[in-house]
């Protein structure tokens, strides 16, 4: 059922954030999110009308300087208030989301917004303590029937224009496959939500996004260079080392049939 005026209304919500290591001189935190049609909402099709997106938000440390918040050793879990930043980043990331949706343009599977002085208001435009805690908010978009809204769900492209009720809608990868968002979200969840010291987090995660770079390159992947970054995760780490096997399986098999051919020979190996 469309909104007055022939407009569609979306719902985008948002589920509980999560950091990843320091990267130079930035702070990372990456907020996942879905989107639905409000229509579908509370429907037996809500389920498989949903699309899944994350939005990874960077800041300098002079930019949070600028916010009155003070960062130990480049992580935001160091901040004397981390609560504050997580709001403030996620708001930035909303309103973004936000505004691409209302111009109608595509969202990604995978969002990224940078943030330094250079391009943002300092000091920090928004009042931290009324800003919604990102795990489990939503807010809602209305767009223009006849204007065509596309999303990107896991890889492949979603485009939906008109009344969805009345008509078909047709997925695609255009015959390419290089998302493997599906199979590493986890793995660098894990890292960060574990109890090892924050170095060692730090040095698992680089390892991990050296496998995922690789990966990426589909056929033109080494073989070689993939067996000893996992093979030294399987040392370092053997329940991350595991996570990755699982996660091969899942959604984004194609580019993690590869992954797990090469995971499940390391695994055999005495």
């Amino acid at each position: 059922m469309s909104s007055p005026g022939g407009k569609k209304k979306y719902r985008i919500t948002f589920q509980k954030p999560f950091s990843l290591p320091p990267h130079g001189t930035v702070v990372v935190m990456v907020y996942p999110f879905t989107i639905v049609d409000t229509s579908f909402i509370n429907t037996p099709r809500q389920k498989s009308q949903t699309t899944h997106h994350q939005i990874t938000v960077s800041a300098t440390l002079s930019l949070v300087a600028s916010w009155g918040l003070t960062i130990a050793r480049n992580d935001p879990r160091f901040v004397h208030d981390a609560s504050t930043l997580i709001k403030i980043m996620f708001e930035y990331g909303r309103e973004y989301i936000n505004s691409k949706m209302k111009k109608r343009s595509s969202i990604m599977h995978d969002e990224v917004l940078d943030l330094d002085t250079y391009n943002n208001e300092t000091p920090c435009p928004f009042d931290a303590s009324i800003i919604q805690n990102p795990d489990g908010a939503f807010f809602e978009v209305e767009i223009e029937n006849e204007n065509e809204f596309s999303v990107s769900n896991r890889g492949r492209n979603v485009t939906i224009a008109g009344d969805v009720s009345n008509t078909t809608i047709i997925t695609g990868d255009d015959n390419r496959v290089t998302n493997t968002q599906n199979i590493f979200a986890p793995v660098y969840q894990a890292i960060e939500q574990s109890s090892r010291p924050y170095q060692e987090k730090a040095d698992l995660a680089e390892v991990v996004r050296e496998v995922e770079a690789e990966v990426q390159k589909a056929d033109a992947a080494d073989f070689s260079f993939l067996e000893t970054r996992l093979r030294n995760l399987k040392r370092m780490a053997p329940d991350i080392f595991e996570l990755i096997l699982s996660a091969s399986g899942g959604p984004g098999a194609v580019l993690g049939t590869l992954l797990r051919k090469v995971a499940e020979k390391v695994k055999s190996e005495v």
